[in-house]
């Protein structure tokens, strides 16, 4: 009896810290990736200086060769910053999974070194069982001098397989809705913080804080918004903007 009313506080407490200290090292290595792609995109989208006359001639060819040369660089920088977005998803995906990998061979040559009936192998396939919570139980830590090092390893591990299992169920909901047509999105809620909004009040509001007409709130269409948009995230559009 005690030990379900132990698990019964137990277990969520401790789903909440490996959550938290998964979403901690998730935030570190966006960081890392978006600083190192900062980094990349400040030497690869630096526009080319033209040096042009201080005194313009009299039939305007200078400025209109400037409203082109300003032009062209704004649509330099919106196709980057879409390429980018992009870009910096795929390196967090790849960065993430080779952290995995590596955790798990790393953790298994250290155990395999103070656990004297685990090789390398027995360490990587414990470490891979525990890890993603199978737990068959056939092989466990003897080395009570070195437990702490192990359920250090295991606690970060677990950190690091939430955050695995989040990007494949991201991966697998994208994979869902392939080729499906957007719809009703007008009643889809949107939560913010403890509080949720549906779309179509979220745009409303929105409206009436810029003054929009009615008439034109009512002939918004969400759905084909929401399309262009999503479009414009994979670098399909380049802009919503109308010139």
């Amino acid at each position: 009896m005690f030990c379900i009313f132990f698990g019964l506080i137990g277990v969520p407490l401790t789903l909440l810290t490996v959550a938290d200290l998964g979403m901690f090292i998730s935030m570190i290595m966006r960081q890392a990736v978006a600083k190192i792609s900062s980094l990349y995109n400040r030497f690869k989208w630096r526009p080319s200086k033209v040096q042009l006359p201080d005194s313009p001639p009299c039939d305007g060819t200078l400025s209109t060769a400037r409203d082109l040369k300003s032009s062209e660089t704004e649509d330099d920088e919106e196709e980057g910053m879409s390429e980018d977005l992009g870009s910096r998803r795929t390196a967090e995906a790849l960065v993430l999974s080779v952290t995995f990998v590596s955790y798990l061979v790393l953790g298994a040559k250290v155990l395999s070194v103070y656990e004297p009936e685990m090789d390398f192998f027995n360490a990587f396939y414990f470490n891979f069982v525990t890890l993603t919570t199978i737990g068959l139980g056939d092989f466990v830590p003897r080395s009570f001098d070195y437990l702490y090092v192990t359920l250090l390893y295991i606690g970060v591990g677990l950190a690091l397989t939430t955050m695995v299992i989040e990007m494949a169920g991201d991966l697998l909901r994208k994979l869902h809705y392939v080729g499906r047509k957007i719809d009703n999105m007008a009643n889809t809620t949107v939560w913010f913080g403890g509080k949720r909004m549906t779309m179509k009040n979220l745009i409303k509001n929105l409206g009436d804080q810029f003054n929009v007409p009615e008439e034109e709130l009512a002939k918004f269409d969400l759905n084909q918004f929401v399309e262009n948009a999503l479009k414009v995230e994979a670098g399909e559009i380049k802009t919503l903007r109308v010139r």
